[in-house]
């Protein structure tokens, strides 16, 4: 294999790697990436392991540490989802919110510590980051 597409495969899967990264951060589980990259790895070797002391096919012990390291992105990217579509559904009704405590003459921090407690799901949290 050439040196040249060594490196471009050596680019892709870093690429990769701070993609998951980046979807990893935006679920906002505080163990580390690092850590929660290790705890699946050794998880999944844990039950390979077990599957062939138990003389269960090779097989399916492969297809079992490979299904549970696919987890390690899947997880990330759902709860990703989830968070941006609870953004999205609560943020218009948090705005409208700060909006009334401004009318309501309170200044833009008030607003942002009035919504930040009103319990708009992760847009709370992150005003409450924001303050």
């Amino acid at each position: 294999m050439p040196t040249e597409k060594k490196w471009k495969i050596a680019e892709f899967m870093l690429e990769k790697w701070d993609e998951l990264k980046e979807y990893y951060i935006l679920t906002g589980i505080s163990l580390s990436f690092e850590m929660y990259l290790a705890s699946f790895v050794v998880l999944a070797a844990l039950t390979a392991f077990i599957l062939a002391a138990l003389k269960i096919s090779l097989l399916t012990s492969i297809v079992a540490f490979i299904s549970i390291i696919s987890f390690i992105a899947l997880i990330p990217i759902n709860l990703r989802d989830k968070r941006i579509t609870q953004i999205d559904e609560n943020l218009p009704e948090a705005l409208k919110y700060m909006a009334l405590v401004l009318k309501a003459g309170g200044t833009t921090e008030t607003a942002f510590a009035e919504a930040s407690n009103a319990g708009y799901g992760p847009v709370s949290t992150e005003f409450k980051t924001a303050l």
